[in-house]
């Protein structure tokens, strides 16, 4: 075999101008991703850790195997492309391995395109970890133990819903919705989310109360946006109609795939993943619509 010997010149002037070139640009970039990393900056996140909330990326540590490592992908994701920063799109994403093989893993997922034709994530993220075996015996039981989570969920529905109100009022004369609304609102969506995933045997851990902390399968994220459209949230029932009607559709589906797929899990202790996949999309569709009714974001809902 022959050999290749290399012409390159470690000591002459041209190489070490290069390597202090490149190792400029190394810095620049290390740094760069570092800032990605911070997401909204140190201030957000101390806002985000005092609700006693993990930041997204611990999250994802938890849902790795012990030991895994983390391959980020995707980093730089919409870098200098709008008018202010949007770390990585407001996505995480990345690939892991896992103890049946290996996968790509998302904190969050789904997205649309804007008017500039540039594809960006949806406000409203929803996903829920697959895992196997499942539990033949709490899904055979699940409509009675996840009674408590849909009497307390639906007792903090009403709070929402007249939260909205309120938050109609403000952005009728502000503009701008109010980020302590949203926050309250947002932490209700999610743990209706969550107590509804449950119901529907898309896992099988108990669920947190209330919180996402902790939470044993399912990464939830929604992006506050101060500015709010008058128009469409004045009229936002006639402008959600065509979603509504949708919803319906996919909540009809919904529940027969989740029929189907209970008896599945209860006589092999497998959830066909045809059959998540598809109830991950119809439990994402529904946490958008819900947002979507209660002012939390002027994206329509999207199903993907």
């Amino acid at each position: 075999m022959a050999i290749l010997h290399t012409q390159i010149n470690t000591r002459s002037p041209e190489f070490a101008a290069n390597q202090a070139a490149m190792l400029a640009q190394v810095d620049e970039l290390r740094a760069l991703l570092a800032r990605v990393h911070e997401g909204g900056g140190a201030k957000a996140q101390q806002r985000h850790t005092s609700r006693g909330k993990l930041l997204p990326r611990k999250r994802i540590n938890r849902l790795l195997d012990a030991g895994s490592p983390f391959l980020e992908i995707g980093q730089l994701a919409a870098h200098e492309v709008y008018g202010e920063d949007v770390p990585a799109a407001g996505v995480i994403a990345g690939i892991a391995p896992r103890r049946a093989g290996s996968g790509v893993r998302f904190a969050f997922q789904g997205g649309t395109t804007n008017h500039e034709g540039v594809q960006v994530m949806h406000t409203v993220q929803l996903d829920i970890i697959y895992t196997e075996p499942r539990s033949r015996l709490t899904t055979l039981f699940r409509g009675i133990l996840s009674i408590p989570h849909q009497i307390v969920s639906n007792l903090l529905l009403q709070v929402a819903q007249v939260l909205a109100v309120i938050q109609w009022v403000i952005i009728l004369f502000t503009g701008k919705r109010n980020e302590g609304l949203f926050r309250l609102q947002s932490q209700w969506l999610a743990y209706a989310a969550s107590s509804m995933a449950y119901y529907g045997v898309m896992y099988d851990r108990f669920p947190p109360f209330v919180t996402m902390q902790g939470h044993p399968a399912m990464t939830y994220g929604l992006t506050y946006t101060a500015e709010a459209n008058r128009l469409t949230n004045f009229l936002r029932l006639i402008w959600a109609i065509p979603a509504i009607i949708l919803g319906i559709l996919v909540a009809l589906m919904g529940v027969v795939v989740t029929v189907l797929s209970w008896i599945v899990i209860v006589i092999t202790a497998n959830h066909p993943r045809g059959m998540f996949d598809l109830l991950v999309k119809v439990h994402r569709y529904m946490t958008r619509l819900n947002a979507y009714l209660l002012l939390l974001t002027d994206t329509y809902p999207k199903f993907d």
